[in-house]
């Protein structure tokens, strides 16, 4: 059986995240970014057929690792390993985290942009 995201594990994502961003120096263009890829991979995965809420975490979580100065250089790889550790407490099955984790590192590799 596939797992639901609740709407409480996004919310509580996305404050993570503005935390996050309110803390780095280019913070304007990092929130504009932020929410013009949460929203657009929300209307791509309902165009998609895909599940909003896995998209939507992918969205929230794609960046963090460029977030951090020392995760810069790769920041998809990077983002992927902190979007794991951060998903696994909060309970989701480690098969979606494995789905998201590896759709938030290939973000940056555009071969696979038209990949399912």
């Amino acid at each position: 059986m596939k797992q639901m995201v609740s709407s409480n594990i996004i919310q509580e994502l996305e404050e993570h995240m503005m935390i996050i961003i309110n803390q780095n120096a280019d913070r304007e263009y990092e929130l504009a970014h932020y929410r013009n890829v949460c929203k657009y991979s929300s209307e791509l995965a309902r165009i998609r057929n895909l599940k909003e809420d896995r998209a939507m975490i992918a969205a929230i979580l794609h960046d963090i690792g460029r977030l951090f100065p020392n995760h810069a250089k790769n920041h998809a790889k990077a983002s992927a390993v902190i979007a794991s550790e951060i998903l696994q407490k909060r309970s989701l099955k480690e098969k979606l985290i494995d789905k998201i984790c590896k759709t938030i590192k290939n973000h940056s590799n555009k071969i696979l942009v038209d990949q399912p």
